[in-house]
């Protein structure tokens, strides 16, 4: 071979591979899957599993000898995929735009159907009973289905502008795009354990002010994205993971800290001395051990009638056809 990296997609090659990296030859057996990092291998391997159980080895990639993982190591594979060596990864946003950076139809390049694994696992109907069951003696009001409906609705109009400026070959500052949805500096938490709505006017005023579309090509990019799923309801699915992930630690840490107030405020009036600090302690303990949102995500089972899941699934089950 003239190229080295070419014995890592051989699938006459990738069975010893693996038996040796294991040191078990009934390994032999197995592809491999390459993944972007290595946190991302739970996440792949939750899903693959489901149809194609003990088949793959799972491995982050390295660009030769820079050790530099990610999708710029990934591609060194594209040309060399076949059923026994897949590719899984983000998609970022090369599904969603008509010029994106990689063909994400390859069938053995795996790939999330929304921006990242955390845009996977964040379905707010899952979420919003997750946050409902965050309280000790004191409830809140915080409904997270009708806080990403209404974030849901200003990224579906920011990803037209996205879309937009893609087709007419612009560039755009994706860091800029992402910033228009920077709440982690608002409260967003109100005294009496409700969600701030008019932190999203921030939003509406950025978007606004950003985006020049006529009706026309409002309508003709709604139409795009309403051919790829993506609507007025799924749209916060689509932006970055990341930023949509801080943005719910933020609101969990907030309201941690409102209901911990109240709770201490309670404490205080019901109890004395010694139990005050006893009851804190417990207090502590609770929120520590039963409302984390990485426990939560890693825990997430799949949804076959989640729209998202669905798309990975079945891209996954049509691998055995191939």
């Amino acid at each position: 071979m003239s190229d080295f990296k070419e014995y890592f997609t051989n699938p006459n090659y990738i069975g010893g591979y693996n038996a040796i990296l294991s040191g078990n030859t009934n390994d032999r057996q197995k592809g491999m899957v390459y993944v972007e990092d290595d946190s991302d291998i739970w996440f792949w391997k939750k899903f693959i599993e489901q149809h194609l159980p003990n088949q793959y080895e799972y491995k982050p990639a390295t660009k030769n000898t820079e050790n530099a993982s990610g999708k710029m190591a990934l591609r060194q594979f594209y040309s060399g995929l076949n059923p026994k060596v897949l590719i899984a990864r983000d998609a970022d946003y090369d599904w969603l735009l008509p010029n994106g950076k990689d063909d994400l139809k390859n069938p053995f390049i795996l790939h999330t159907f929304a921006y990242s694994k955390e845009s996977v696992l964040i379905e707010k109907y899952s979420l919003n009973k997750f946050f409902d069951d965050i309280f000790h003696t004191v409830k809140h009001q915080v409904n997270i289905d009708e806080v990403f409906e209404k974030l849901s609705e200003l990224v579906f109009f920011g990803l037209c502008t996205l879309v937009h400026d893609d087709m007419k070959a612009h560039l755009t500052d994706l860091k800029s795009f992402h910033q228009n949805y920077h709440l982690l500096d608002k409260p967003m938490i109100l005294e009496n354990l409700t969600f701030d709505f008019t932190v999203f006017d921030t939003i509406s005023d950025a978007i606004s002010t950003n985006s020049n579309l006529s009706d026309k090509d409002f309508d003709n990019t709604k139409t795009y994205l309403y051919q790829h799923g993506i609507n007025e309801e799924n749209a916060y699915r689509f932006i970055s993971g990341h930023l949509l992930s801080d943005l719910i630690a933020k609101i969990q840490k907030l309201l941690f800290n409102q209901l911990k107030m109240k709770e201490m405020s309670n404490i205080t009036q019901k109890f004395k001395g010694k139990d005050i600090a006893d009851r804190k302690k417990q207090l502590d303990q609770i929120f520590v051990t039963n409302f984390q949102l990485e426990t939560f995500y890693r825990q997430y089972l799949i949804n076959p009638q989640d729209e998202i899941h669905q798309k990975i699934l079945t891209k996954i089950a049509n691998l055995k056809t191939v």
